[in-house]
């Protein structure tokens, strides 16, 4: 293995640390990875739910042991992300129109881990009801299947804008969130046994090593700013990289 594929596998690892130490599995920063090393893909979409889905059963793990999340409180969430997922990911989208969308998805994450949301929390309160939750995650479930995404990073600042729950509820909810939509995305994937390998399988063991201790180090910290910034920087280069290619 020469130096850029390691390097490549530790930016992927740190990726899953920092992300699943919010309950999210990863995809926007996995995207990111193999955008600026060029690895734009068949497999990536793949590769990329896989990987969301291993890290974020690891981080759902973690936050479910220490009394975070609420099956009943997610049920809506679930039963209407998931199928609309499965839509998404089965729709056919053109390579030039999936890079373009891919950056949009990459820059909404950089507004996101930079805090633009965390101003306005709490400042849209409106009372939580099954039917309300349950069309709004339809609509990121269909946006997630499209992109390639778990969601987690569309659901996470709504909930919290909304005050349906509060950071450690909404990585829990997220983290399950995540797992059931990327699930559904690989489902409708055609083939996708074409696409396991050794190299899938190499990616794996590092983010879900990666995730598991990024995991439990987030139920017990509270401000990752830093370490946030930084990917934004990151996440920011690969859309830049992905609308000049």
């Amino acid at each position: 293995m020469d130096v850029i594929n390691i390097i490549f596998l530790i930016s992927l690892g740190l990726v899953a640390f920092l992300y699943s130490s919010v309950g999210h599995g990863g995809a926007s920063g996995y995207i990111a990875m193999f955008a600026l090393f060029g690895i734009i893909s068949p497999s990536m979409k793949s590769f990329v739910l896989v990987m969301n889905l291993g890290v974020a059963s690891v981080a759902f793990y973690q936050y479910a042991k220490h009394s975070h999340f609420n099956l009943k409180y997610f049920v809506p969430f679930g039963l209407g992300a998931a199928p609309m997922a499965y839509l998404g990911a089965s729709l056919k989208v053109g390579a030039l129109f999936y890079r373009y969308m891919l950056a949009a998805f990459l820059i909404f994450s950089v507004i996101y881990l930079l805090g633009f949301f965390h101003q306005f929390e709490n400042r849209f309160k409106i009372n939580y009801s099954a039917c309300k939750a349950f069309f709004i995650a339809a609509l990121i479930g269909f946006i997630s299947g499209v992109t390639g995404v778990g969601g987690g990073i569309f659901l996470s600042p709504i909930l919290l804008l909304l005050a349906w729950g509060n950071v450690k509820q909404t990585a829990a909810i997220a983290a399950l969130f995540i797992v059931l939509n990327s699930l559904a995305g690989l489902i409708a994937i055609d083939n996708i046994v074409q696409y396991i390998s050794q190299d899938l399988l190499l990616k794996m063991i590092v983010v879900l090593g990666f995730g598991y201790f990024g995991s439990r180090w987030g139920v017990k910290i509270e401000n990752t700013s830093t370490l946030k910034r930084m990917l934004a920087f990151v996440l920011l280069l690969a859309a830049a990289k992905l609308c000049l290619a």
